[in-house]
């Protein structure tokens, strides 16, 4: 007697971009994205070809922004409709990029805004856990694999001095600040990539703290500009996120 088929795991591959809103970066978002985003999506997608990628936004302003420094926030969805709010002028997009002057003097707000990002990993998380039905004549859905996550912060200023985030949603980050923000990473298997227009140093000890050999991009790099991928390396990578 042949044993019954296995229904085939489905899986999302979630990318979460956290952009400041700069005019810096709007200035040279089409050079960060043509020269090292596609490369990353496109490894994606070749590394996990039967995963259905999804893609999300936050962008995040000045650290002292009211009534919040979270400016636009958009959950996991075809990168088609993304792209597509990319291809507007800044000043018709929903994605609040180029909002900011510069920094001022208490900076940007990217703990927030990776926290958002977080929150948006974890609600995904509970979204793709496979819902038995009570009835047992109705089918079930498919049996649904933990997504893999990348999450994408792309600056050109460095953070404030605030020490925690303030603007959560989710319980579960009240008490998380840049000292115990990698264990949140790690625990979710979060794959953290860092894009940057100007060395920021914070920035890329965060991503030291929580990615320990970082995958190196495989086109050149501008000048002044740090670019450290994760979970990147040669051959299958499965790194689902996880709460």
């Amino acid at each position: 007697m042949s044993s019954p088929t296995q229904p085939q795991l489905t899986q999302e591959t979630a990318v979460a971009f956290v952009v400041d809103s700069s005019l810096a970066t709007l200035r040279q978002w089409p050079e960060l994205f043509r020269s090292y985003i596609i490369y990353l999506l496109q490894t994606l997608q070749q590394q996990h070809p039967h995963s259905k990628l999804r893609l999300g936004f936050v962008t995040y302003g000045k650290a002292d922004e009211r009534p919040s420094p979270v400016l636009a926030k958009h959950f996991f969805t075809a990168p088609d409709n993304l792209m597509a709010e990319l291809k507007k002028p800044a000043s018709e997009s929903k994605l609040s990029l180029g909002k900011t002057g510069n920094a001022g003097r208490h900076g940007m707000a990217v703990l927030e805004g990776l926290i958002t990002a977080l929150e948006m990993f974890d609600l995904l998380q509970s979204r793709s856990k496979t819902l038995r039905p009570r009835n047992p004549n109705v089918p079930s859905a498919p049996p649904t694999a933990p997504p893999i996550c990348h999450l994408i912060l792309v600056a050109s200023h460095g953070p404030g001095l605030q020490s925690y985030a303030r603007h959560n949603s989710l319980k579960a980050f009240d008490n998380v600040g840049w000292q115990n923000l990698p264990d949140e990473f790690r625990k979710r298997n979060v794959n953290f990539d860092l894009i940057l227009t100007t060395p920021i140093p914070k920035l890329s000890e965060l991503h030291a703290k929580i990615v320990e050999t970082p995958d190196k991009p495989s086109s050149l790099v501008k000048d002044g500009h740090v670019v450290l991928y994760s979970g990147l390396k040669a051959g299958p990578v499965r790194m689902p996120c996880s709460k």
